[in-house]
């Protein structure tokens, strides 16, 4: 069986896992709404292939209604809405990703993500009931309505983000060769292991600074969830761009992100303007907010070895952490927006194939 971590966050729907004998990382937007979209692209249902999964509009049926998701012009911030994780809306989108990664007709086995303050209570008990209402709503029968084919959630697990990056940076799979057959299992990094890492997941909506101990023991009093990310910062580019440029039209998310990681934003094609000048007086205002609420989270940097930042939205302030985190080790992991998922992935794969060593 197909086993997936899959971060099913507001901005993006990200995946881990081993699909066709190879492990890939997959990612689509999380764009959904209610309804059933009447707009096709001309290419629809030839032999063409869009490599732009964003622009693949799919149409499913959930308890008799539809949510379309893909390119369906509606970006509504989910962020503050802490019943997104268990929404029929969120259920669409993760659907939309094993589709999308060609697993109709399959049985699979998943890892959803969850942000740490909702996974947790702030005691730090889990939050059993909240996990159970996830996994009941991605319980329901999902049927594409283009085909009317289904992929099978037969196994399901949550865990919360910003931990699952942790155990991604903890833990390698490792297979063996042995006289009964192949063997696999999870091996530590002891350095991980016996250092103080802050796991700084900054996501489309929410940001997690998770705290783990030397022991590789998360610390809850200094472990949270707080609402600021991508999505405010992309928000308020476009709203600075449209009033410096008189823009009317909706460009797209997606080219504000470009904007944000370039300092150029493509107004179409032949139309590419730079934009630096709003742009990097606003990172450095974002990244202020993130670090001053992590540090409150967090209480101090003081005794922390190692800073990992991950997520999509970390991308936009590398150059801010490489300049501002002096007293501390800086560590980004290989395609940051990948490691929870990733972390996800492994859990889940060691849990049904193997044994940490």
């Amino acid at each position: 069986m197909i086993i997936l971590g899959i971060d099913d966050g507001n901005f993006s729907c990200k995946s881990f896992g081993r699909v066709r004998g190879e492990e890939i990382g997959f990612t689509v937007p999380s764009l959904v709404r209610k309804g059933i979209v009447t707009s096709r692209s001309v290419v629809e249902n030839s032999a063409v292939v869009d490599a732009d999964t964003s622009s693949i509009t799919s149409t499913f049926l959930i308890d008799g209604e539809a949510y379309s998701t893909g390119d369906v012009k509606s970006d509504s911030k989910r962020a503050d809405n802490r019943n997104y994780s268990n929404s029929n809306e969120n259920v669409a989108v993760v659907h939309n990703i094993l589709h999308q990664l060609g697993l109709a007709g399959q049985d699979v086995s998943v890892m959803t993500g969850m942000p740490f303050q909702y996974y947790y209570k702030p005691n730090g008990e889990i939050n059993q009931a909240f996990i159970d209402k996830k996994k009941k709503a991605f319980a329901t029968s999902v049927v594409n309505a283009k085909d009317d084919s289904v992929v099978t959630i037969a196994k399901h697990a949550v865990m919360a983000q910003g931990e699952a990056a942790y155990y991604d940076l903890l833990i390698d799979i490792q297979n063996e060769r042995t006289s009964k057959g192949m063997s696999t299992y999870g091996v530590t990094n002891r350095e991980i292991a016996n250092s103080n890492v802050l796991i700084l997941d900054i996501g489309g909506g929410t940001t997690d600074p998770v705290y783990v101990k030397r022991g590789a023991t998360i610390d809850h009093q200094r472990s949270g969830t707080f609402e600021h990310g991508g999505y405010k910062i992309i928000s308020e580019l476009e709203d600075l761009v449209k009033v410096e440029l008189g823009l009317s039209v909706e460009l797209g998310r997606t080219r504000y992100q470009d904007a944000l990681l370039t300092g150029h934003l493509q107004i179409n094609t032949k139309r590419k303007v730079d934009v630096s000048e709003l742009v990097n007086p606003l990172l450095e205002k974002h990244f202020e907010i993130i670090m001053e609420k992590t540090k409150a989270v967090v209480n101090g940097f003081d005794d922390i070895d190692i800073i990992a930042p991950i997520g999509g939205t970390t991308e936009f302030f590398r150059s801010l952490f490489e300049k501002n985190i002096v007293d501390n080790e800086l560590r980004f992991v290989d395609e940051p927006i990948f490691a929870n998922p990733r972390g996800m992935y492994k859990r889940m794969f060691l849990a049904n194939a193997g044994k940490k060593k």
